[in-house]
């Protein structure tokens, strides 16, 4: 065997490598999968010529930028073109030849695309500074024009060797899905996409799941505001609403948007934790699902009502109520004094929180009003009695 240097490595004595016997089980199980056999057979019948590298180096301007399936970060970019104008360019982009006519006319780098961007800025700054010694670009071309499915499973190794935050990953998984889909057509599946990048098949789902959230949400996850789990929870919220609209009332998604923004935000203000933030999505999600009707056994019910003691909860609605009350009694103070105190007035934000509040009160004496009319009606009659002992 004989590599594009000329070393010559055919003396090497074979049967020396022992993989660990633990990792011998998974393969073996993963090839009992018949969608992977018929991708390694469909894989074998292609009819292009054994691919072989040669390293060269080439002017950085007279490269040519496949399409990418990552968006590029241009600090990424900054980083890697000063690492490489101090250290040298350590690793090669991959390549393909442009050929027209069987003649090689042109190079196009599939891989390594923000160090070729990083040294072909870098030439030109020396340029541009009157630096002797042009910079070159180093490839590994291949020797022919590549497929493909043989670009996408470049793509995907060269841009997930690196480490990234989840939500980056996620935005390369669900672009890779994409890219993916255009390859391999109907026959695409996620499964097959989590084993074609080293991934398990529920990261790959999350990650898709994330991808779907609206822009404002994921931007809270970069910031890191808003952690990554808590947001696949807010998706969930997401499917759930989706689920319960008409698939052709279109005009509703901007608005299930606009909640699932708010939510994000309310968690964020009120600095839930993860697990906070997932009862309290579960709750918007199954609201009759809070109520526990089981508390007690049957004897402590039957000895309560023997004693004719009457029971009260006290629950996080009863302090969200308590709150709003005391947050309306100063609302109420500023009212009261803006019209006579230069000092005190209503701003936008304030008057939004009032018109918000009496729009969430209107809708939910409609709404009881409408589902549960009796119930409705005694609310109606006990507060109107609890206000008249209010005022007195």
């Amino acid at each position: 065997m004989v590599n594009n240097n000329g070393l010559d490595l055919s003396h090497l004595e074979r049967g020396r490598f022992s993989p660990p016997l633990n990792l011998m089980q998974p393969f073996s199980d993963a090839l009992q999968s018949s969608e992977l056999i018929e991708q390694i057979r469909q894989r074998s019948e292609i009819e292009a010529a054994p691919l072989r590298w040669e390293h060269c180096r080439i002017t950085p301007d007279s490269a040519e930028l496949d399409r990418n399936i990552r968006a590029f970060n241009f600090d990424h970019v900054l980083q890697v073109g000063l690492s490489i104008l101090e250290q040298g360019q350590l690793q090669p982009c991959i390549a393909e030849p442009i050929l027209i006519e069987g003649e090689i006319r042109g190079v196009r780098v599939v891989a390594g695309q923000h160090r070729a961007i990083g040294v072909n800025l870098m030439s030109q700054l020396l340029q541009s500074a009157g630096i002797p010694g042009e910079m070159d670009l180093m490839v590994r071309l291949s020797n022919r024009e590549l497929t493909q499915r043989e670009k996408l499973e470049i793509q995907i190794a060269e841009n997930l060797q690196n480490p990234m935050t989840p939500d980056e990953e996620a935005e390369a998984i669900a672009q890779l899905w994409s890219e993916f889909k255009s390859v391999h057509g109907e026959g695409a599946s996620k499964a097959q996409l989590a084993r074609s990048i080293g991934r398990t098949p529920g990261k790959v789902y999350n990650a898709l799941n994330f991808a779907q959230l609206p822009i404002e949400v994921k931007a809270m996850v970069s910031s890191k505001i808003l952690p990554y789990g808590t947001a696949l929870e807010l998706n969930k919220l997401q499917r759930d609403k989706l689920e319960r609209i008409d698939p052709e009332a279109q005009d509703q998604i901007p608005l299930i948007e606009q909640d699932l923004i708010r939510t994000a935000v309310h968690i964020v203000s009120r600095n839930m934790d993860m697990p906070t933030a997932k009862t309290h999505i579960s709750s918007l999600i199954n609201p009759e699902g809070q109520f526990q009707l089981g508390l007690f056994s049957g004897e402590v019910m039957a000895s309560l009502k023997k004693e004719e003691l009457r029971l009260g909860i006290k629950t996080a609605v009863d302090r969200a109520f308590a709150d709003a009350v005391g947050y309306f009694v100063r609302i109420r103070e500023v009212i009261r004094k803006s019209g006579v105190d230069e000092r005190v007035f209503i701003t936008d934000a304030l008057l939004r929180h009032i018109a918000e509040a009496i729009i969430s009160n209107n809708a939910f004496l409609e709404t009881i009003a409408v589902q549960e009319p009796e119930i409705a009606q005694e609310l109606m009659e006990r507060a109107g009695s609890y206000v008249k002992v209010q005022e007195v």
